[in-house]
């Protein structure tokens, strides 16, 4: 093993010890986010002793992540509790700083692949995420590890990575974005009509026969969350600003509100609220368009997301502000040297080495065309670490070759 393998081995473990501590300190923290729904749905499935959704979620106003509900049932009904999810959340965050490694050194070289997962490292999020119960960090880890398994040759290597592609849609739909970059390896490396058989087989069938199971309970043939219409009403009236506002959207007088709800069944609600919103958009094409291009900035602004001391209100704005602006410091000089690398290295990034930037554009634009959190950036920060690094590599080789000439 040599000197720089050794250094970096060293700062992953200390990398890990401090996510460890970390969840030791935070091991009773609040749960939010979108926990108060995941946490007595999963509860409820485990006593029920069946995998969510059953026909008791059919009146709900959606169903949400059920790959994810039912990750946190399975520890319910073993443990009786959700607290070993978040140990092998950092399992799960080690996973996706070895896929960056790997996926780094598979496009560009092994000093990269270096570089980026130290990136990723001192990123302050990442090394917090293991402690809340959030889709971000099984679907990241089941997204990237599918794609670094696409990128072998290996035909049960790429069925395996088909049924992960399917694991991972069942806790987030945007998977797809990954598979897309997937099916781009495939077709710059002329991959033959079987291995693209071999990856989207296993995907389609995993989720048709997922499928089977939520019609059999709801009476739906339904594969993953039905959020989009929930999700589309934050961003599709004359008060909306890019953000969500639930509490006013679903009151009574706010544009998403059904009489009746509680009879309305999930996918009625899910149907009526894309309607309505699209009935919108088509009335105010540009406001829309106009909030669609505002929300790459509200999703990329921050983040300190998932940082606990930060989330508090007890000390002044002002220390508040600088508290926060020296946490972010890591997160925005990653995406200072991010962005540059798209003008120093743009023709670079025309070939297999777009491929981590391609999933970066289709997740951020599917995402954009929703209410935006600045928590939802989370999926493509490994992306911008990888593109951090290229661009320090890039500015060394220049250096280096300036000081020869």
């Amino acid at each position: 093993m040599d000197k720089k393998t050794k250094l970096f081995c060293f700062f992953v473990i200390f990398w890990v010890i401090a996510q460890i501590i970390c969840l030791i300190f935070y091991w009773n923290v609040n749960q939010t986010f979108d926990s108060f729904y995941y946490i007595p749905q999963a509860r409820y499935h485990a006593e029920l002793g069946m995998p969510y959704p059953t026909v008791h979620n059919l009146f709900d106003k959606y169903l949400q992540s059920p790959g994810y509900i039912n990750m946190l049932a399975i520890s319910f009904a073993l443990t009786g509790s959700y607290k070993p999810i978040l140990i092998i959340g950092i399992l799960m965050n080690l996973g996706i700083l070895l896929n960056i490694y790997y996926l780094t050194k598979t496009l560009f070289d092994r000093a990269t692949a270096i570089l980026a997962s130290i990136i990723y490292c001192i990123i302050p999020t990442n090394v917090f995420i293991p402690i809340w119960l959030t889709t971000e960090l099984p679907y990241v880890f089941l997204g990237i590890t599918a794609l670094n398994l696409s990128f072998r040759h290996n035909i049960k290597i790429l069925v395996l990575a088909g049924f992960i592609y399917a694991l991972a849609q069942t806790i987030r739909p945007i998977v797809i974005a990954f598979l897309i970059c997937s099916l781009v390896f495939f077709l710059i490396h002329h991959y033959s009509f079987r291995k693209y058989l071999a990856i989207i087989v296993p995907y389609v069938l995993l989720l048709f026969f997922n499928g089977l199971y939520v019609k059999k309970q709801t009476g739906y043939f339904v594969t993953s969350s039905t959020v989009a219409g929930y999700d589309l009403m934050y961003t599709s009236y004359d008060g909306a600003n890019g953000g969500q506002h639930p509490w006013y959207v679903f009151n009574v007088d706010g544009p998403g509100y059904i009489e009746n709800e509680s009879h309305v069944d999930f996918v009625k609600k899910d149907s009526i609220w894309k309607h309505r919103s699209i009935d919108w958009i088509k009335d105010h094409p540009m406001r829309y368009l106009g909030l669609c291009i505002k929300r790459p900035f509200i999703m990329y602004k921050s983040d300190i997301w998932d940082i606990p001391f930060l989330m508090r209100n007890t000390s002044s704005a002002t220390f508040r502000f600088i508290e926060k602006l020296l946490v972010n410091i890591p997160y925005y000089l990653v995406l200072i040297l991010a962005i540059i690398s798209l003008f120093i290295g743009l023709r670079h990034y025309i070939s297999e080495k777009g491929i981590p930037f391609l999933y970066l554009v289709l997740g951020t634009g599917a995402t954009c065309l929703f209410g935006m959190e600045v928590r939802y950036h989370y999926p493509y920060v490994f992306v911008l670490a990888i593109m951090a690094a290229f661009c320090i590599m890039l500015i060394q080789n220049k250096f280096l070759k300036s000081k020869q000439i």
